[in-house]
């Protein structure tokens, strides 16, 4: 293991050349006086993916972000459920259709899944939700 010069023997923090921080970059920590090193992936983990943020409605970056939820409408078919666990009846749903002017005519939440109804059309197309 390569000795990396800290304060401690010298070098100041200003000294360090700048590297690159990427999921295989490790920080020293102390917390509560007990020392530890955390990976650069469990920062972007935690910013990311599991901090919650007040300017964002107490919501985490994905949550803000949305879910994209789609499958095939097949020709002829009228209704179409799509399931995924970030659909809930208290989501923001917004249906849409890979197809310019085919609209939804009838949505329905459920936890878990939403139904979501258009007109038949002559040729297989894609339709789904965006979920925040």
């Amino acid at each position: 293991m390569a000795i990396v010069p800290t304060p401690e023997n010298a070098k100041p923090i200003a000294d360090f050349d700048a590297g690159t921080f990427d999921g295989s970059s490790l920080l020293f920590q102390s917390r509560n006086s007990t020392p530890g090193k955390v990976s650069g992936d469990d920062v972007a983990n935690y910013t990311c993916v599991s901090k919650t943020y007040t300017p964002l409605g107490n919501k985490t970056i994905p949550q803000a972000i949305g879910k994209q939820v789609s499958d095939t409408l097949t020709a002829g078919s009228t209704t179409i459920t799509l399931s995924d666990a970030s659909i809930t009846t208290s989501s923001w749903v917004r249906p849409y259709a890979s197809v310019w002017g085919v609209m939804c005519t009838n949505m329905v939440i459920s936890t878990g899944s939403v139904a979501l109804t258009f007109e038949a059309q002559a040729s297989d197309i894609t339709v789904g939700v965006e979920v925040r």
